[in-house]
């Protein structure tokens, strides 16, 4: 169990972020979907968040809806600096 309390299976890296986060969002099928907010780097400098539902994880890198001609597209493309937060559901 982690510090969140939840269980960590025995064959899981618990030290290895995204092998963590892979059995984290190892979720059932037809479970709702997860949503993050996504902060990125506005034209300003200033951060820019709002959220977007979690589309998939590779093992590497984070997927999300958007449109391809949304704000946060522009500003990735221009600075690619990024962060996120997972909003976790109540199971």
């Amino acid at each position: 169990m982690n510090a969140f309390g939840h269980d960590i299976a025995p064959d899981v890296d618990a030290t290895d972020p995204f092998e963590l986060l892979t059995h984290w969002l190892d979720r059932p099928t037809g479970s709702a979907p997860l949503l993050m907010t996504l902060a990125t780097v506005g034209d300003d400098g200033a951060p820019a968040a709002r959220t977007v539902m979690l589309n998939g994880f590779d093992g590497r890198r984070l997927s999300f809806h958007s449109d391809a001609r949304s704000e946060k597209v522009d500003q990735l493309a221009t600075d690619p600096r990024a962060a996120i937060v997972l909003a976790w559901p109540e199971d």
